[in-house]
C-alpha cells in the first residue's frame, strides 16, 4: 500500500476529473448528511466556524457555506484543491480554501467547532496521528464527524456486483468505465478496518467517541441516465425518511449502511 501522503498517487487519483456533482445521489445524501449534522451537533444557520479536511470537490463545505457557516476546507492534493476552488467559486459565503495536510494543518490550534472529513481516515495504516491532528485545531468541546466506506456487506455489496457487470458489458465493447477503474482502484489503496479500529484510534487521538455506525443504505449505480435520474427523483421523494437516520439508532441503517459514520468530541469547554 503507498503511504497516506503519496502525493503522487491522489495527484493522478484527482487529475482529468472535476468532481462535481449537481443534481446527483452523492449531493443529495450529502445535504441530507449536512441536515442530520446540523440537528445533531450545531445550531442551524449559526456561525460555527466549519473545516472538512480532504475535500477532494469540496462538496460537503460548498453545501454547509450555503447554509450560512463559517467554512474552510483543506486537502494535501494540490489537484484536488484546484478542483474545489473552481466547484466552490460564487459560493456565499465564500469558503477559504488551502493545501494542508491533516497531520499538521496550517491553522491555528482551537480553531474550529466542527471538522468534517469524508474518506480520508480509512486510507491511514495507524489514523492515530490524524485524529491527532484533527483534535488539535478543535476547540474544547468542538466536535469530528468522520464517513467511513464499509468494506462490510452492504447494500453497496450488491451495487457493485451489479456495477461490475456493467463495466464487464462496457468492456467486453470496448467502452470501459473510467469511474468503476477509479473506485476500485481507490477502494484497494485503503486497507479494511473495523470501525472499532477507528473508535480507538479517535481515541489514541484524544477525542471522546460519541458514536460509530452504518448509515444510508442507498448504493451507487452504473445506470444510464435516464434511469440515474429516475433513481434520484425516488431518493429525493424519501428524503424525509433519510433524515436523522445517520446519529440514531436505527436498525436497517446499521445492517445496510454503506458508509461508517464516526462522531467525536474534544473533551473540555
Amino acid at each position: 500500500m503507498s503511504e497516506p501522503t503519496d502525493k503522487e498517487y491522489w495527484g493522478k487519483f484527482y487529475s482529468g476529473t472535476k468532481l462535481n456533482y449537481p443534481n446527483s445521489r452523492v449531493e443529495l445524501l450529502t445535504s441530507i448528511l449536512c441536515t442530520d449534522i446540523e440537528e445533531a451537533f450545531l445550531i442551524p444557520g449559526g456561525k460555527k466556524k466549519i473545516l472538512e479536511v480532504g475535500c477532494g470537490g469540496a462538496l460537503f463545505s460548498g453545501l454547509m457555506a450555503a447554509r450560512g457557516y463559517q467554512v474552510a476546507c483543506c486537502d494535501f492534493s494540490p489537484e484536488a484543491v484546484e478542483i474545489a476552488r473552481q466547484n466552490l467559486s460564487g459560493i456565499k459565503p465564500p469558503v477559504e480554501v488551502f493545501v494542508g495536510d491533516v497531520l499538521d494543518l496550517p491553522v491555528a490550534p482551537g480553531s474550529f467547532d466542527l471538522v468534517y472529513c469524508g474518506g480520508l481516515l480509512d486510507i491511514f495504516d495507524d489514523p492515530a496521528p490524524a485524529f491527532r491532528g484533527i483534535c488539535k485545531v478543535l476547540r474544547p468541546g468542538g466536535v469530528l464527524v468522520a464517513s467511513l466506506p464499509s468494506r462490510n456487506f452492504s447494500i453497496q455489496t450488491l451495487g457493485d456486483i451489479f456495477n461490475g457487470a456493467v463495466h464487464g458489458v462496457k468492456s467486453a465493447f470496448g467502452r470501459p468505465s473510467e469511474n468503476w477503474r477509479r473506485y476500485r482502484e481507490n477502494i484497494s489503496h485503503a486497507p479494511a478496518k473495523p470501525p472499532s479500529f477507528y473508535a480507538e484510534a479517535a481515541i489514541a487521538g484524544g477525542l471522546s467517541v460519541l458514536t460509530v455506525q452504518k448509515g444510508y443504505p442507498l448504493p451507487e449505480l452504473s445506470l444510464p441516465g435516464l434511469l440515474k435520474r429516475a433513481y434520484v427523483r425516488a431518493i429525493r421523494g424519501a428524503a424525509g425518511l433519510l433524515k436523522g437516520k445517520v446519529f440514531s439508532n436505527n436498525l436497517f441503517f446499521r445492517l445496510f449502511g454503506i458508509y461508517y459514520y464516526l462522531a467525536a468530541r474534544k473533551p473540555g469547554l
